[in-house]
């Protein structure tokens, strides 16, 4: 409830300011207020150009199931496609939806184009195989799962074993009071 107040402060100030309505949107979801979270991620998807913010209105409105009975979801996810239509991942959320609202062809045609628009996505791979396995297509389904299964992993993090080494995986420099490119050097700014 306070940081809704702080933001709806800073919103007075900037009142187009994608972030800082993402931010709100956070918080109020964070407080389980849905209605002032469609309404901060909408806005903030309608006041920016990067496909983020739209991306994360309409996984607000998958995750949480909200939307699916009076259309907004799919209305959203619907412009948002055409808004951006070279994103993967908005056709990927698409074909989810209408997965999620039982109309498998147009999930089936939406998974098609995510993976057309972005071919090393094991994600659409998957779903495609699923959907050629339900129809008997057991060649197309072995195909595509194979597919998904031989791209590389995409999630951040991945189990692997750790290799020694002698020197360091990762040295901080400090930002502050130093010029740029001059670590270590005695230089300050």
């Amino acid at each position: 409830s306070q940081a809704l107040a702080h933001f709806e402060t800073a919103l007075e100030i900037t009142p187009k300011n994608p972030v800082l309505w993402s931010a709100a949107g956070d918080a109020a979801l964070a407080e389980a207020d849905y209605v002032t979270a469609e309404l901060s991620y909408s806005n903030a998807a309608q006041y920016s150009n990067d496909p983020a913010y739209t991306i994360a209105l309409v996984q607000f409105y998958i995750s949480h199931g909200l939307g699916m009975d009076n259309g907004d979801a799919l209305q959203v996810t619907f412009d948002a496609t055409r808004r951006f239509p070279q994103n993967e991942t908005l056709a990927f959320l698409l074909a989810q939806l209408y997965q999620s609202l039982g109309q498998d062809t147009l999930a089936y045609y939406s998974f098609e184009t995510a993976s057309e628009l972005d071919p090393t996505d094991p994600g659409p791979w998957f779903y495609l195989g699923q959907y050629a396995a339900q129809n008997g297509d057991d060649v197309t389904a072995v195909i595509d799962f194979r597919t998904a299964l031989a791209l590389p992993d995409t999630n951040d993090f991945t189990f692997k074993p750790y290799q020694v080494r002698y020197t360091p995986d990762y040295v901080s420099r400090p930002t502050i009071g130093y010029t740029r490119d001059n670590f270590g050097n005695g230089i300050f700014g």
